[in-house]
């Protein structure tokens, strides 16, 4: 995954964190994305959750809304 997001900032990607909630279960983010060459759908809003116990991150999730990425947190 980190990879991954370092070869994409590489060809020109910019992401930067919108937005930031905690829940009883981890953290959710809103991650907004620019990509190069502007165009329609080239600006868009990711969901993550990152589930953590006993203080590890355990799993990444992804969600297109935000009501799911907090819900995931949340149960």
């Amino acid at each position: 995954m980190v990879a991954t997001f370092a070869r994409l900032l590489r060809e020109g990607v910019d992401g930067r964190v919108a937005e930031a909630m905690t829940g009883t279960r981890g953290v959710a983010i809103r991650l907004h994305v620019d990509w190069p060459n502007p165009g329609a759908g080239r600006e868009i809003d990711l969901y993550q959750a990152y589930l953590v116990a006993d203080g590890l991150v355990t799993e990444i999730r992804r969600y297109d809304d935000r009501e799911s990425a907090v819900a995931a947190i949340s149960r």
